[in-house]
């Protein structure tokens, strides 16, 4: 048997013991669930064997702070097993975790020295007993920390009144992971381009593809998160064209065209509409009350003042404003490029699963309309948490934002093939377990050892 198919058998029974034992996922408020969830991680990782290292990946983004622990054993083809992921949905105060980018502020010390006992210190707290449990100690492991669009934002914000202000707060935490006893890996602000798109794609080309084990060609994929979307996707265009990157795994060698487009993120696309628009209710469900509306975490962005009165037409119009804006300002992706069709993750995966549509995403907008536009006597039928749940609140915007990205006559990345866009795809495992996430590709390119 091939090298390589040993390390594919290899990699799949790894990840099933780990699903077995239970120990892929804990998203929970702080409590005593860690120390139990460490002694299973430990029986998962003394099969795994303590040859392989032990990594930390700590995700920034936007919107939410998650920890991912790996088990990583180097080599042309890294095996890297998601072993234990960690979000705390509260701070430790009680408040919304909603991104370590809220704590930037120069002008005010203390808050960005709380991002520390609020959001690092209960991650690192878990961390140290799991790793304990597993019996290593927190010297056996590096922390990385990469932070995503939200971070992206604040470096602007800060950048001209307050040039050190980002290396001054990534200093704070970097503080914070040496003095909890781990090793300090990358403490930054990824490049949305360059890295986070590409270790994206990469990640979804192998968990989901086998492009990198098998002949079977690699996709494209849109990622659309809470501030930023990524379109990235294999390419025929030369290295040094614009957004071009080489990916080498196993012996494949991609090129890959990949690109951040700041502010097309779910999250702030629809706060620029409620921001811009003279008719936001349009993008909101028949017959939802406005005073119901939870508005957005941010101040700034008006709540509904009249009932949701769903019209896809006036709603796909504000936000084709929005695509078109973002992509005239940061270039065309130019999907027609691609020499592999497209997938979508994250939002695009809400958006169309909700309704039905994630394998038949060209049906979305009938769908969308069917339950947004149906009558104000059918809202809690067709969205029963309406009442309490943001996330049903924002269901219609969410999905005719989405269909407007890909399909829209004049702004969509895809209305010229709609076909070339296929599905939208979930990012976990029936486990639980997050199986498309970049800090998984992030280490299969930074543990890539050539013979």
């Amino acid at each position: 048997m091939s090298t390589r198919r040993t390390s594919v058998l290899l990699l799949i029974s790894l990840a099933l013991l780990t699903s077995a034992c239970s120990t892929s996922t804990f998203v929970h408020e702080p409590s005593t669930t860690a120390s139990k969830s460490g002694a299973a991680v430990a029986g998962a990782l003394t099969t795994v064997g303590k040859s392989a290292l032990k990594v930390a990946v700590i995700d920034a983004s936007s919107s939410k702070t998650r920890l991912y622990l790996y088990s990583v054993e180097p080599g042309p083809y890294p095996l890297v097993i998601n072993v234990k992921e960690t979000e705390f949905k509260r701070t430790a105060s009680g408040g919304d975790e909603d991104g370590i980018d809220n704590f930037v502020d120069p002008t005010q010390p203390d808050l960005q020295a709380s991002v520390v006992p609020e959001i690092i210190t209960p991650l690192l707290t878990d961390l140290t007993t799991t790793v304990t449990a597993m019996g290593e100690t927190p010297a056996d492991v590096e922390v990385n920390l990469l932070a995503t669009a939200g971070m992206r934002v604040a470096e602007q914000k800060w950048a001209s009144s307050h040039p050190t202000a980002i290396a001054d707060f990534y200093d704070i935490i970097r503080t914070a992971i040496t003095a909890a006893g781990f090793k300090a890996g990358d403490v930054r602000t990824s490049d949305g381009s360059a890295e986070e798109g590409v270790w994206s794609w990469t990640n979804v080309n192998d968990s989901l593809v086998g492009a990198f084990t098998t002949q079977t060609p690699p996709v494209g994929v849109v990622e659309v998160g809470g501030s930023s979307a990524q379109i990235s996707y294999p390419t025929n265009a030369p290295l040094g064209s614009a957004n071009v990157y080489e990916v080498s795994v196993n012996g494949h060698q991609d090129r890959v065209f990949s690109r951040t487009f700041l502010g097309l993120g779910i999250d702030d696309a629809r706060k620029e509409m409620r921001k811009a628009s003279t008719a936001p209710q349009a993008c909101f469900a028949n017959g939802f009350p406005s005073a119901q509306d939870v508005g957005e975490t941010q101040a700034g962005y008006p709540k509904l003042t009249v009932d949701g009165a769903y019209n896809a037409t006036t709603c796909a119009a504000d936000f084709a404003k929005v695509v078109t804006g973002h992509i005239t300002a940061a270039g065309d992706p130019q999907v027609a490029n691609s020499t592999g069709e497209f997938i979508g993750t994250d939002a695009t995966f809400y958006a169309t699963d909700y309704f039905g549509a994630s394998m038949t995403p060209q049906t979305l907008a009938a769908a969308t309309e069917r339950a947004c536009g149906a009558a104000p006597d059918q809202l809690a039928i067709n969205f029963p948490a309406i009442a309490t749940s943001e996330n049903e609140q924002r269901q219609c915007a969410t999905s005719n934002y989405i269909n407007t990205l890909l399909y829209d006559p004049t702004a969509g990345l895809f209305h010229a093939n709609p076909a070339a866009f296929t599905k939208a795809v979930t990012g976990r495992s029936a486990s639980g377990s997050t199986t498309l996430t970049w800090t998984r590709g992030y280490l299969l390119l930074k543990y890539v050892r050539t013979p």
